[in-house]
């Protein structure tokens, strides 16, 4: 489950390092009280507080912004061309070091939607892919969805990650004899 907030209605631009975030204690406790709240709205919890206990890591809180330039926590650049919307995730109470998949999943599903945050952020065509700017680089995602008997389904998400580095390593090999 996905909640999607404006950045600028929290003081945010959407575009800041994971580092920012996690620096600000009011701004994380801001973004743990709306998640536990949305716990509670979608049947998840009874209070905030059984939220913060026993859901902490549901709903996902994202804050999206329009496209706009930006340096990624490891000092690349992205240029406004490069996304066609900057997207931000709460993970277990902490700034997400990128952008979950799960979320980008989400976002992509909810930009497809007519009148969601994210198709407002979005601004395009729909049917048209989705170039999500996050904290360490951009994502790429196309999903199908349709409205049926007066709800929105989604029929199937494509996402284009980039592959990175999990382990580099030795082996030694000896003689076992």
């Amino acid at each position: 489950m996905a909640v999607f907030i404006r950045a600028d209605a929290l003081g945010l631009s959407g575009t800041e390092r994971p580092d920012q975030i996690n620096s600000q204690p009011q701004v994380l406790a801001r973004l743990q009280a709306i998640r536990a709240h949305a716990a509670v709205a979608l049947g998840l919890a009874q209070s905030p507080e059984q939220a913060d206990k026993l859901r902490p890591a549901t709903p996902k809180i994202h804050w999206l912004a329009p496209a706009q330039g930006y340096t990624t926590g490891s000092g690349a650049g992205i240029a406004k061309t490069e996304a066609d919307l900057c997207a931000r995730a709460l993970s277990m109470g902490r700034a997400h070091h990128a952008y979950p998949g799960t979320s980008a999943i989400a976002t992509a599903v909810a930009a497809a939607i007519p009148g969601s945050i994210a198709a407002e952020m979005h601004n395009a065509q729909p049917g048209s892919g989705l170039r999500i700017g996050h904290a360490a680089g951009t994502l790429e995602l196309k999903a199908n969805v349709r409205l049926a008997q007066g709800r929105w389904l989604a029929d199937a998400v494509e996402i284009t990650r980039s592959a990175r580095r999990l382990m580099r390593g030795e082996v030694f090999v000896g003689n076992l004899s």
